[in-house]
């Protein structure tokens, strides 16, 4: 819990929580795009992503085995798909069971490398916790998670997930364009966004988002699963912090089948 105070809160975070999730139902999805800023800035349209999924807890035609979660490496340089020999994650409502043979056979395929520093380090990962753990905290079976840090598009990753898309699901963490004037900011994240709901993979590089590699991922995933993207929410720093001088996007989108 590296960043517990910081990019969520020490206090009353339950409370918290159930306040970003009361968010109106829209889709079943397959996979979602989450932000991870701070809860302060990102937390509302985050909410409106795992608002998606509560009805899922304890339903036997919906229950989830795995979780994935697909974030960037912030602080560590890393070169191909990460995961880490950690068989938890903790958090302030729990702990959070890694699928540690799915983590195996990533390693054993040569799809990712192990590597902790990265994982204890990056937030992308840590700020999706929370919300799970209190969407499942008191659900009779309790997905586990597969963390998984991705810098650059991986095909072979793409093409491994394929195979959980039905049984799974998949969390790719990702804040839009950094540090743009607010109206700047608003035409770069549409151009990202409409790439998305377009399914556009040939407009990829018009994409503007530290998860750059994970969106990638959805859209693959999307293309090969016949899945539909929705969008759920788009806003950026300014509407918090009333500062559109410099601002961050924030986007939900769910993929349904």
């Amino acid at each position: 819990m590296v960043h517990y105070g910081s990019f969520y809160p020490a206090n009353n975070l339950e409370k918290v929580i159930k306040t970003f999730l009361n968010a109106k139902k829209v889709l079943d999805p397959v996979v979602l795009i989450v932000p991870h800023a701070g809860y302060y800035y990102s937390g509302f349209t985050a909410g409106k992503a795992y608002a998606q999924i509560i009805d899922f807890v304890d339903n036997n035609d919906k229950v989830f085995e795995n979780i994935f979660i697909i974030g960037p490496s912030h602080y560590e340089y890393i070169d191909q798909p990460v995961v880490s020999s950690f068989d938890a994650f903790e958090t302030p409502l729990g702990h959070l069971q890694v699928n540690m043979n799915i983590i195996k056979d990533l390693t054993k395929k040569g799809i990712c490398v192990e590597n902790d520093l990265a994982h204890a380090k990056e937030h992308s990962i840590e700020v999706q916790l929370p919300f799970i753990s209190y969407i499942y905290k008191d659900a009779k079976k309790i997905p586990k998670i597969v963390p998984i840090l991705l810098n650059d598009e991986n095909k072979k990753l793409s093409k491994y997930l394929e195979g959980f898309t039905k049984s799974s699901l998949i969390v790719v963490s990702s804040d839009l364009s950094h540090y743009l004037n607010a109206k700047d900011a608003k035409k770069k994240d549409k151009q990202t966004i409409d790439v998305i709901l377009g399914l556009n993979l040939n407009d990829c590089w018009k994409i503007d988002a530290c998860g750059n590699a994970g969106i990638k991922t959805a859209i693959n995933l999307a293309k090969s699963q016949d899945l539909k993207p929705i969008l759920l929410d788009y806003v950026h720093s300014g509407y918090i912090t009333k500062d559109t001088k410099s601002v961050v996007g924030y986007t939900a989108i769910g993929f349904k089948m």
